[in-house]
């Protein structure tokens, strides 16, 4: 008897969770036929959710943001790039890649996507500090256009 009231407790507890918890919110594709047969768990998402928002950081005259859709522009890559632009007209200066990223040919490309998550102006006033979503830190000097790992 109470081996039937565990499995009783199991199949009321998995009832009340929410059908779409591992789905983007508003995301229709995903939200469609998100939970399996009654009683399943959810499917967990297809796509991973889209690089982070990072804000600008300006040092003198220039700002320096993370690129989006490096390969849309040729670059071979989405995330691991920063632009730099004139802080007054926006014109692109330079771009310059902080990190390759190597795609496994067996992998959905999009899932390998590692993007920065933070630019920071580094204690020396002219290096930015930038990390990537695996925690990693680089430093690069604005002026020599380099990246070293930290």
């Amino acid at each position: 008897m109470s081996i039937v009231a565990g499995l009783a407790l199991l199949a009321g507890a998995s009832a009340t969770l929410a059908p779409d918890t591992l789905h983007a919110a508003g995301d229709k594709a995903s939200a469609v036929g998100a939970s399996g047969p009654a009683g399943t768990a959810p499917r967990p998402m297809k796509k991973r959710a889209g690089p982070p928002e990072v804000a600008p950081v300006v040092i003198g005259s220039v700002r320096y943001e993370p690129l989006l859709g490096g390969k849309a522009r040729g670059l071979g890559q989405n995330g691991g790039d920063i632009v730099a632009r004139d802080a007054k007209t926006g014109a692109e200066l330079w771009t310059l890649r902080v990190y390759k990223i190597d795609y496994a040919a067996n992998m959905e490309p999009d899932k390998q996507d590692i993007y920065i998550t933070s630019l920071d102006v580094a204690p020396d006033g002219r290096s930015l500090l930038v990390t990537d979503e695996r925690g990693r830190r680089w430093r690069v000097d604005t002026e020599a256009r380099t990246a070293t790992p930290e």
